[in-house]
């Protein structure tokens, strides 16, 4: 019991001194984001039954995405509530990141596009890296699949580089290879 009050009364310190309570907090977080890797690996590297069957690549590239997303939201939360422990209005600060976002947003439509084509074409499965595909008129093998491009090595030896939005026909020959085999 003595430890309990113990600990009830450094908390209750903590919370009063500001330097303390973001101490406390980026602690906090520290350990909730380490929870939250551990938690979305064995989700996604370990257990096929809840993840599908996503093979190697599909999985690492869906954990750093999941990964970047919840660490930069954790920051972002931190900071604010440490400012607000600080007494500064964070109100007005919530209220211009989102017009930056928006502005953003508006500018990097492409970009955006681009990495979402690439997202669903990696969750999708459409191809991989040594596949042999036809997209948009060009036969090639995929060299290089990330979430902004996808270049292609064509049959003369020529690198083909496709950004990820203007990506709209797709044959996968090596991938009716492998079903077939099946």
């Amino acid at each position: 019991m003595e430890f309990i009050r113990n600990f009830e009364e450094f908390v209750s310190q903590t919370i009063s001194n500001p330097f303390l309570y973001s101490i406390f907090i980026i602690i906090m977080s520290i350990i909730f984001y380490k929870v939250f890797r551990l938690v979305l690996g064995r989700v996604l590297k370990f257990n096929k039954d809840l993840a599908g069957d996503m093979n190697q690549r599909k999985r690492d590239t869906l954990y750093a995405l999941f990964r970047n997303i919840v660490k930069y939201i954790v920051v972002g939360i931190v900071a604010l509530m440490i400012l607000n422990r600080f007494g500064i209005e964070t109100g007005a600060i919530l209220a211009g990141i989102g017009i930056a976002g928006l502005v953003i947003g508006l500018a990097l439509q492409d970009i955006i596009r681009d990495f979402l084509a690439g997202i669903f074409i990696i969750i999708d499965d459409q191809y991989a890296i040594g596949d042999d595909v036809q997209i948009n008129g060009h036969r090639g093998e995929i060299i290089t699949l990330g979430l902004k491009t996808t270049k292609i090595r064509v049959e003369d030896g020529e690198i083909v580089c496709i950004t990820n939005r203007n990506i709209t026909e797709v044959t996968n020959f090596t991938l009716a290879k492998r079903k077939v085999k099946k």
